[in-house]
C-alpha cells in the first residue's frame, strides 16, 4: 500500500503554471520518454533532491525497457530540454527534471486568447471576437522590470538563452541549470536585481571559467555528447 511517509512527492497543483502533471500530459512525449522522466522525478524530488545519479541499469529496471530504448529516450528528453543531464567523465552522470515549462523546446513561445470587444457605430452595437496577444519577451519592455526584485522561474522567458549559450560555448541545458542557481541564490540570500540577464551571464561565465581550468585551460569547454551514453 502506498505510504505518504515513504518518499512521498507532490507534483500537481491547481494553478496551470505550476501543474507538472498537466505540463507533462501536454508535452507530446513518447511512452518511454514519459517513463524515464517520471523515474527521474521519483528518484530526485521524491527524496528531496534537486538532482541525482541514476545508472542506465536503474532506468532499465524501473522502466522495464531495454538499454538502447532508454538511451534513445534520454537523448530526446535532453534535446527537448525537459531533462538536464550532467556527465563527469569516467565518474558518473546525474539527471535533473527541468521544472521551467516555458523553456521546453516543444512549448509555445507566444500564446493568444480570444476576448470580446464591443465597438459602437452610429447604426448599432457590434460585438466581435478579436485576438489579444499575451506579453512575451518581444513585447515586454524595460519599464515593466525597472524595480529591483527577486527572480521568478518564468523570467527566463525575458532572457536570450541562445546568445548566452553561444557567447560562452556551453549547451542550453547548462545555461538553464545556472538559472536555477540564480533563483536559489537570490531567494536564499534575499538578493534583488533589475537585470537578471546580466546576473545569469555572470553565473554562466564564472562556472564556465572554472570548468575550463579543470580541463587544463582549454579555450573551449568539452561536454560529453548525449549520444555517447
Amino acid at each position: 500500500m502506498p505510504d505518504t511517509n515513504d518518499g512521498f512527492i507532490q507534483i500537481a497543483c491547481g494553478r496551470p503554471e505550476n501543474d507538472i502533471l498537466m505540463a507533462l500530459a501536454g508535452a507530446k512525449l513518447g511512452g518511454t520518454e514519459l517513463s524515464v522522466i517520471l523515474c527521474v522525478i521519483r528518484k530526485t524530488w521524491g527524496w528531496k533532491k534537486k538532482e541525482d545519479w541514476i545508472s542506465l541499469s536503474q532506468f532499465e529496471t524501473d522502466t522495464k525497457r531495454s538499454r538502447q530504448t532508454v538511451v534513445n529516450a534520454i537523448n530526446q528528453l535532453v534535446k527537448k530540454t525537459i531533462l538536464v543531464k550532467k556527465t563527469i567523465p569516467g565518474v558518473k552522470t546525474t539527471y535533473r527534471f527541468n521544472k521551467i515549462f516555458s523553456s521546453w523546446s516543444n512549448s509555445l513561445v507566444k500564446k493568444t486568447v480570444l476576448v470580446q470587444k464591443t465597438s459602437i457605430t452610429s447604426k448599432e452595437n457590434c460585438t466581435s471576437l478579436v485576438k489579444k496577444t499575451v506579453p512575451t519577451k518581444e513585447t515586454i519592455t524595460k519599464e515593466t522590470i525597472q524595480k529591483k526584485r527577486l527572480p521568478k522561474e518564468n523570467d527566463i522567458d525575458l532572457i536570450n538563452v541562445e546568445k548566452i549559450q553561444t557567447d560562452y560555448g556551453v549547451p542550453k541545458s547548462f545555461v538553464l541549470s545556472k538559472w536555477d542557481d540564480v533563483i536559489n541564490y537570490c531567494h536564499g540570500n534575499g538578493k534583488k536585481y533589475i537585470d537578471f540577464n546580466r546576473v545569469l551571464r555572470k553565473f554562466v561565465k564564472e562556472d564556465a571559467i572554472k570548468i575550463r581550468k579543470e580541463q587544463g585551460g582549454k579555450s573551449k569547454i568539452t561536454f560529453i555528447s548525449e549520444d555517447k551514453l
